[in-house]
Formats: C-alpha cells, structure tokens, sequence
C-alpha cells in the first residue's frame, strides 16, 4: 500500500484531502504527516490481526481435538456437591485482579480424569476420597464438541497467543510486591501490570471445553508440588491436577 498522499498543494506539500483548508497557502506545512501517522498505527493494527488469526488457525489445526476423540482417550466424573444442576450453571468469566493469587477462569463447569485403577484425578492428587457431601458423577462429551487440549507448554502459549486475555495493572503495595513479584502463581507482574493469561469468555464463542493434562500442567506451571514461573504469561500452577473446564454445558452428556 502506498503511504503517499494523492493531492499535492501550491507548496509543494501534500495532502489526503482535495479541499484541504491550506491547500493555497504558501509555505505551510504538509498535512498529510497525521494521516500517515493513523495509516501507521492501522497498519501495526492490521498486522496484529492477522498475527492473531493465523494464531486462531493454528490451534484449530494442532491443539483442538473433537469430543469423539477426548470420549476415547478420557473417562471424566463431576466432582461437585449435590451433582450437577444446569440451573445454576453460570457462564465462564476470565479471571480479574480482585485476586492476585486466582488465576483460573469463573463459572463453567470442572471436570476430573479417572485412571486406570479408577480414581479420579481430584482424589489422586488430595490423597482422599470424594469429600462427604460431593458426587462423582460420570459424563462424556457429545462427539461433534469442540475441544482444546493442552498437553506442553508449546500447546499452552499456542492457545495464549490465539485468545489472550491481560487484567488491567493494579497498584502494588511494597508488601504486596514481595509476595506476588515473580510468583508463578501470581496474575500480577512485579510493576501490578496483569499477566497473559487465556481469554476464557471469547474462547467459548469457538470452543466446548480446555483439557489441561497432567503433561501439560507440569510444563506450563505445576513441577511437582512448587509454582514454575513462566515470565509474563499466567502460569497453570492453581489448576493443581489434570481436569477439563467446560464452557458449553450443552456439549456434555451424563451417563
């Protein structure tokens, strides 16, 4: 695209508009410079987007996997109190900075991994049973839903760079900034400036549900039991043990 403006003024200057206020005068300035500046920031925004997108194309093609295909590879329960009511379901919000140690979404629905021996991978990771009060009730997903899968941490920063989501900066107190700076568990920066995290709401526009396995939380934020930083980029470590965070509760089927 040309950056030249078309009209050219007595001056020799030039100009975006034909009927340009100053296109007589002698002497004046070219007024075309504030236009080139905005066709700058268009272009940068332009590349942005398609940055994005080609990063939205990129987990449709290596990280989205189809219902059918987590059906065969998973058996997953509902760990919740009373069972599931979808009355009460409430959409997936993105987390906000009101909680410098909350990083995982709002809402929706979470779902545990069973094993081979048959626990669930709540219990696995608590070294307990099902709370009293909780049931287990096992589900799949219907086979055209739309899943993501984070299995490494490449797959993490892939979703990262196709739907982020950045809280806005809060303002640190000194003590505050001792025990969140550089926490792999923190949302926050050590400067209060929010962490990259995935934009949960947007995603369920596209997506049934994020499966994040035990592979994939290792690498992305949880070695062994201590919070692994990953810079500026929100860190998985507060999802604790392999489990899948539903966005549409109309994709899923109770057995």
């Amino acid at each position: 695209m040309s950056t030249s403006a078309p009209y050219t003024h007595e001056d020799g200057s030039n100009c975006w508009t034909k009927d340009c206020s100053i296109g007589n005068s002698t002497g004046s300035s070219s007024c075309s410079a504030p236009m080139q500046k905005d066709l700058v920031r268009i272009k940068k925004a332009i590349a942005v987007l398609d940055k994005r997108k080609a990063a939205i194309e990129e987990v449709e093609t290596s990280v989205a996997k189809s219902g059918k295909n987590i059906n065969s590879d998973f058996s997953l329960v509902t760990t919740l109190k009373g069972g599931f009511n979808p009355n009460t379901y409430e959409k997936p919000t993105n987390h906000k900075n009101d909680d410098l140690t909350w990083t995982k979404p709002r809402g929706g629905l979470w779902l545990a991994t069973v094993n081979d021996e048959g626990e669930n991978s709540w219990s696995a990771n608590s070294e307990q049973e099902t709370p009293i009060g909780f049931s287990t009730t096992p589900l799949r997903f219907k086979d055209d839903a739309k899943i993501i899968k984070i299995n490494s941490k490449k797959e993490y920063l892939k979703v990262l760079a196709a739907f982020p989501h950045t809280p806005a900066k809060v303002n640190l107190t000194d003590s505050q900034v001792q025990v969140y700076a550089g926490r792999g568990v923190s949302s926050v920066n050590a400067d209060g400036s929010g962490k990259r995290g995935i934009d949960f709401e947007a995603l369920s526009k596209s997506y049934d549900a994020v499966l994040v396995t035990w592979a994939g939380l290792y690498e992305s934020g949880r070695a062994n039991s201590t919070p692994k930083a990953m810079g500026k980029d929100v860190s998985l470590y507060s999802w604790d043990i392999e489990s899948v965070f539903v966005l549409n509760k109309d994709a899923i089927i109770f057995e």
